[in-house]
């Protein structure tokens, strides 16, 4: 069996599973987002990833390879990626599969020209966490980096990916106390280095300061913030670019954690490939995917962790 057939008979058998409800699954996982390692080269303010020194074992890296065949998307988060040590050859063996979208976090600032040669090998989402558009703010939030390095890597990256409708750039906004009054020039930043998404999403955890203006329900922050979706909206549209906002449904509600479900009752009813014609499952992440947390744990998707521990939905641990 070639490759191309193996990803597509686990598609159909896993759509099939799905279908008669199984519970126990013969498919292998479609979709992967694994946390590599809490390394990182810088230390922002509102990162909590960083306090626990942990990195996948070995031999978990085997067993997910072992996957590549059957996989459509792979999520690989730090800390910082590119610190993980085997990191490249990973990729390097990922490229043998086509099959695979990648998607990669990072602060981008250890991607040189080495790293470019690598990644232009698969098809990529780089995923670009970037929480200040001025250098002020920026270094003031991501500490021990520098705002003129992430300016200087985003035009490589543009000059190494023109024409290559396989390369998305995402840039990735975490609001905070100290940056959201900097929504506003969000759109604008993205057009300017050639963005083709832009997330923008809550921050977690941090409750030991005001940073976390969502939990702490920061008035002056969370009316800017109703205030300007409207506006950001029209203007992402305008210039092309994908907005997704991640942010809680209510602002002003202390339990702020929104679970992105999203059921496109279109294709249930057409049952186009990759979707199941039943109107009874409402969540298809333990059926397609998992995530494999920071510390080895196991959940069906990464948001499937609540704000806070959350062992009712931990399903193993690597």
């Amino acid at each position: 069996m070639n490759l191309c057939q193996g990803f597509k008979e686990n598609i159909k058998l896993n759509q099939k599973e799905i279908l008669e409800k199984k519970t126990v699954l013969l498919s292998k996982p479609r979709k992967l987002n694994v946390a590599l390692t809490t390394r990182c080269n810088i230390s922002c303010i509102m990162c909590e990833v960083r306090k626990n020194a942990w990195e996948i074992p070995e031999e978990t890296i085997k067993e997910i390879t072992l996957f590549f065949p059957y996989l459509e998307r792979i999520i690989w988060q730090g800390g910082e990626v590119f610190l993980f040590d085997s990191f490249r050859e990973i990729l390097q063996e990922a490229s043998r599969y086509p099959n695979i979208t990648h998607e990669i976090t990072t602060n981008s600032h250890m991607i040189d020209e080495d790293w470019i040669g690598i990644i232009k090998k698969i098809n990529l989402d780089l995923n670009i966490s970037i929480d200040g558009f001025s250098q002020t703010t920026y270094e003031y939030i991501r500490r021990g980096s520098k705002f003129s390095d992430l300016i200087k890597t985003l035009n490589l990256i543009n000059e190494t990916r023109r024409g290559d409708a396989h390369k998305i750039l995402v840039l990735i906004f975490t609001v905070i106390k100290s940056n959201f009054k900097e929504l506003d020039k969000i759109v604008d930043f993205a057009k300017r280095y050639n963005f083709n998404r832009i997330i923008i999403q809550p921050v977690k955890g941090n409750h030991e300061n005001e940073e976390n203006i969502f939990y702490h329900r920061d008035t002056e922050a969370l009316e800017y913030i109703e205030g300007i979706k409207g506006k950001l909206k029209k203007e992402a549209e305008e210039a092309g670019i994908d907005l997704e906002e991640w942010l809680p449904t209510n602002l002003f509600s202390k339990s702020y954690h929104k679970i992105s479900a999203k059921i496109e009752t279109e294709n249930l009813k057409e049952e186009k490939p990759g979707s199941y014609n039943t109107n009874d499952i409402f969540c298809y992440a333990p059926w397609e995917q998992l995530f494999i947390e920071w510390g080895g744990k196991g959940y069906p998707h990464c948001l499937c962790l609540e704000d806070g521990l959350n062992e009712s939905r931990v399903i193993g641990n690597v």
